[in-house]
Formats: structure tokens, C-alpha cells, sequence
């Protein structure tokens, strides 16, 4: 099995396993949820559907093709989110922790709850990602933050 896939299939055993274990988002973020769509970028949804025997939570792979010198919105996860950066590179900016860039390879673990803000710095390429993330029932996949 090459790199590539084996990594996505940890990813993939792990995105499943926390979906099995349910999720509590939190409660100052359930005041106001205004549903978030990354603008300005190509996604293509992969899987979107109810994972079996795990309480009913949704299971989304979605490919993502990113513009040079995009900049995302403020927003946060209520599930886990992995996204695994397959062409170029992305900088985060994680409320609590100083901006990281991720590298083609490279797996971003999003953590649940915490507010955070995607860039493609580079002037040039697009960034390419695949990213796996399990939402629970009755939740969107992203929520704005403010």
C-alpha cells in the first residue's frame, strides 16, 4: 500500500472511530450558528452520508481545489475534521496557537470546537486537499464565527 493511501486510510479508521463516540459542541458557539461555505473555492463532495451503527453521524469526504491567494472565513467544527493536503500548501490560523503551514502530504487534524481561519498564501498555485470529516446528527458541516 503506498504512503498516500495508507495515510488516508488512518485518517479515515479515525475519522470513524471519534464518530462513534459522539460529540458536544460548545455551548457559547450554539448561540448563534450561521452556516459556513468556504467562498471562492472548487469542492467536489466525495461521501456525504450517515455512518452506520455510530449514533447517526454523517461521514463527508469532500476534494477542495483552493485559488492562489485565497483567504477562508472564521468558522469552526462541531466533529472531527481531517484534511490532508494533497497539491501545494495552506497556512492556518487556529484561535490559541501560533499560524502553521501545511505542506502536499502533510494531515491537518481540526480540532472540535475552536474557532480557526484557512489562507493559500501562495500568489501562484492552488491548493489541493482532501478533507474527511464527521458531523454530528442534526449539525452543519462548518459554522461561521464572528
Amino acid at each position: 500500500m503506498n504512503r498516500m493511501a495508507l495515510s488516508l486510510s488512518l485518517v479515515l479508521t479515525g475519522a470513524v472511530a471519534m464518530g462513534a463516540l459522539g460529540f458536544h459542541a460548545l455551548s457559547a458557539q450554539e448561540k448563534k450558528k450561521e452556516v459556513y461555505v468556504p467562498p471562492g473555492a472548487d469542492k467536489k463532495s466525495l461521501v456525504n452520508e450517515p455512518l452506520p451503527r455510530a449514533d447517526e453521524p454523517r461521514i463527508t469526504i469532500d476534494h477542495y481545489t483552493f485559488p492562489p491567494g485565497w483567504i477562508g472565513g472564521k468558522h469552526y467544527h462541531t466533529g472531527p475534521v481531517y484534511v490532508y493536503v494533497l497539491e501545494g500548501s495552506f497556512t492556518m490560523d487556529e484561535q490559541g496557537k501560533e499560524r502553521h503551514t501545511y505542506q502536499a502530504g502533510e494531515l491537518y487534524r481540526e480540532p472540535i470546537g475552536t474557532p480557526m481561519q484557512a489562507r493559500n498564501l501562495s500568489t501562484s498555485a492552488p491548493f489541493k486537499a482532501l478533507v474527511i470529516q464527521v458531523t454530528p446528527k442534526g449539525e452543519e458541516l462548518m459554522y461561521k464565527v464572528d
